[in-house]
């Protein structure tokens, strides 16, 4: 066994002897390396420390104190008492490296001799300069990323740096220790500067190169959490990591050098010592898994995809179908796992058989409205996948000849996963008029089955299915009903919020969108009438399409019917040229000012104590006032909507509206534009939010407001109000 799987198990007694035979075959220090970082993760270093004394001290006999000094170096990173080995480490690197040009240069910068105040700081440092030079690469911790090194200014002490967005600084080198990971050349990282173009490549097509590189920088095990972060580093994240994780996942479960244990976001990768028999390993991790539902979210990625070895394959079904068996687990989750034996093998299992045979044996409810007990059967499978599979078992039950027969009788209680592969099914069968009549029943209920309402609906207004339907606002109104069923619908269903998904794109796709055909014609007075159903609330499309219609045909049609649009609490308003500059705001801050003090916190480190560093505690406020600025911006944004999209009344004081008035008091008139808040530095223009804006909103001309002001109270008469046409906006000049 190598030293470091000794460390793992604990075998102290065998590693002392495994160490003393490496160190009298003189051979090189990676196996030491390798223990020292399975003892560090591990917590148990200052068990090794007597062997790293005895191993440097053979490598200095031997003249290789540069072996020598990396290896005290690494148990001291590792968590080695500094007390021990420090002298050593001292000595081995002067006589390694003493003779060179840079040395007093170096250690003088990093602080490294035998009184060191930190010589695990000191040595990190200093191990990183003895290997800087142009073209080396490194990880800046403080927000750029990864850079390169372009030129070294020994004299200076400052580096040429090239960043992988194409910036380029020159900085000092004690900054760029403190802030930066040095990295090593075959550090894929590396490649994010060096060679993008193969980094991808890697990425694509070696998925478990970049999980390999990342488990062993977290000394061979780390969490999903850890994994995302380390292919941040590599641009791989949102859904591109999804789909690398898919990819890499499944073969790392096929590896002989992986073990992936967990489920959701609770995995664990571990790189093995030695190869392991990926048979056992699939069984192994599988049983191992959280429940049944878990293993089986595993098997369904092992057989998707690239085929799979027949050995793998037959395992896992194997073992998918012994924990089915096992008492306690979920009943929907056993169906699961039949049904997927049942997809895969082509023969129902016997417990599936089994619970069929009891639920045919069970009575026809004597309510239409209740599913038979084998219908109840198909909808218990809690994926859309499992679902569908139950299309083949109704075949199997009923015959070729029969089984469409029955699944028209129950059409209606068919279950999501079953529904659309059932309709093309009777369609194929010229069975239109028996779905016609589905559909205008579900028209009338339309909850009683979403998602069939839904694939019929797509069929009936694309004018594939014939029959006599309800007219288009009594469709519209059954569409809008079920969307307010879904909303008001609790919980994390994801039927239900693919079935909202569906409706929204019924409603509002196509040129022109099903929304205004079959709005088209409706009277004031019956586009009113849908009012009160969608404001009690349907998905956000939806109203948004509603709304633009019905404003389209009657531009006043909100008016008097709710408060005005601009008292809604939780919405900012604002022109277009004000949402842009708010956006350009917020750019200059993610882009120009927060790597800018990112940078500025990096070189205020080089400046020595960070305690007594001023220009160290200033950089950290500005930092935090300015990601919380950006953060107090992208919630802004978030809530802004268009003045222009408003309903705004005719002649009425109102945000997009420019107000004529006159002080009672004396007489002075002024004009004001009223808009947004981001709009307000312009001349003339005064945010909605205002007090004077606060005074006039609402009022028209004639009316007499009393404006309360800072400074008091004042009357004025409104003289005129007119429309902007923010499309060429204009700026209003206030007049004395």
């Amino acid at each position: 066994m190598s030293l470091a799987s000794l460390v793992r198990d604990e075998q102290w007694t065998q590693l002392e002897k495994a160490w003393a035979e490496l160190l009298g075959a003189a051979g090189p220090i990676d196996e030491a390396i390798s223990a020292l970082d399975a003892a560090s993760e591990a917590k148990q270093v200052t068990r090794l420390v007597p062997l790293v004394r005895e191993h440097a001290d053979v490598l200095e006999a031997l003249s290789r104190p540069m072996e020598a000094a990396e290896l005290l170096g690494k148990a001291l990173l590792c968590g080695a008492p500094p007390g021990e080995l420090t002298t050593r480490l001292v000595r081995n690197a002067e006589a390694a490296w003493g003779s060179e040009s840079w040395w007093p240069l170096y250690t003088t910068l990093v602080g490294f001799h035998g009184g060191a105040t930190d010589i695990r700081k000191s040595w990190r440092s200093l191990r990183g300069l003895i290997h800087l030079e142009p073209g080396s690469a490194f990880f800046h911790r403080s927000g750029w990323g990864v850079g390169e090194i372009t030129a070294v200014h020994m004299d200076a002490l400052e580096v040429d740096v090239r960043f992988a967005s194409g910036r380029k600084d020159r900085l000092p080198l004690k900054s760029l220790l403190d802030t930066s990971d040095l990295l090593e050349p075959t550090d894929l990282r590396a490649l994010v500067v060096r060679d993008p173009a193969a980094l991808s490549k890697i990425i694509k097509d070696e998925p478990l190169e970049p999980l390999l590189s990342a488990v062993r920088r977290w000394n061979g095990k780390l969490s999903l959490a850890q994994l995302k972060s380390a292919l941040t580093h590599l641009g791989v994240e949102g859904p591109a990591f999804t789909s690398w994780w898919r990819k890499a996942r499944k073969l790392a479960e096929t590896s002989p050098w992986f073990e992936v244990t967990g489920s959701g976001q609770n995995v664990t990768v571990r790189l093995l010592e030695s190869a392991a028999d990926p048979v056992a390993s699939v069984r192994h991790q599988l049983k191992m898994s959280k429940d049944l539902k878990a293993a089986l979210t595993r098997v369904r990625d092992l057989l998707s995809g690239a085929k799979i070895a027949p050995e793998l394959r037959q395992v896992a079904l194997e073992t998918i179908e012994w924990l089915a068996s096992q008492p306690g687990e979920d009943r929907t989750q056993r169906i699961s796992a039949w049904l997927l034996l049942r997809a895969e093998r082509n023969e129902t299992p016997p417990p599936l058989a089994e619970l069929v045979r009891l639920a045919l044996a069970k009575p026809v409810p004597e309510d239409p409205a209740e599913a038979p007990a084998l219908w109840r059967l198909f909808a218990e499978p809690p994926g859309l996948r499992e679902q569908e599979f139950c299309l083949d078992l109704l075949r199997e039950i009923y015959g070729e000849e029969h089984w469409l027969d029955e699944a028209a009788a129950n059409v209606h209680h068919a279950p999501p996963g079953m529904v659309r592969a059932l309709v093309d099914a009777l369609l194929e069968a010229k069975r239109e008029t028996l779905l016609a009549q589905v559909a205008t029943s579900l028209l009338i209920r339309p909850t009683r089955n979403p998602n069939l309402l839904l694939t019929l609906a797509e069929q009936v207004e694309a004018g594939k299915i014939d029959g006599e339907y309800p007219g288009p606002l009594q469709r519209l109104h059954s569409y809008l009903l079920l969307a307010v069923h879904l909303q008001e619908a609790v919980g994390s269903d994801p039927f239900r919020t693919r079935a909202e998904q569906r409706l929204v794109s019924l409603l509002t796709s196509g040129q022109p969108p099903l929304m205004g055909r079959l709005l088209d014609g409706a009277t004031r007075s019956q586009l009113r009438a849908f009012m009160p159903l969608v404001a009690k609330g349907v998905p956000s499309a939806i109203d948004r399409a509603f709304t633009h219609h019905a404003v389209q045909r009657y531009p006043d049609i909100f008016r008097d019917l709710a408060r005005p649009f601009w008292e809604e609490e939780n919405t900012v308003w604002t022109t277009r040229e004000g949402l842009a500059k708010r956006e350009n705001e917020l750019r200059e801050l993610r882009e120009v000012k927060i790597p800018a003090n990112a940078e500025a916190i990096g070189r205020a480190a080089s400046f020595g104590d960070l305690s007594e560093n001023s220009e160290w505690e200033s950089a950290l406020e500005e930092q935090r006032n300015l990601t919380g600025r950006a953060m107090e911006i992208e919630e802004e944004l978030r809530r802004a909507q268009l003045i222009d999209n408003a309903a705004a009344p005719e002649g009425i004081a109102a945000p997009g509206t420019k107000v004529r008035y006159r002080e009672v008091n004396n007489g002075k008139e002024r004009v004001v534009a009223i808009l947004g808040p981001w709009d307000s530095d312009a001349g003339g223009v005064i945010s909605y939010r205002s007090p004077i804006a606060q005074g006039l909103l609402g009022t028209r001309e004639g009316s007499r407001p009393t404006l309360r002001l800072p400074s008091g109270n004042l009357e004025v008469e409104v003289l005129e109000v007119t429309t902007i046409p923010l499309g060429v906006q204009q700026k209003a000049e206030a007049k004395a």
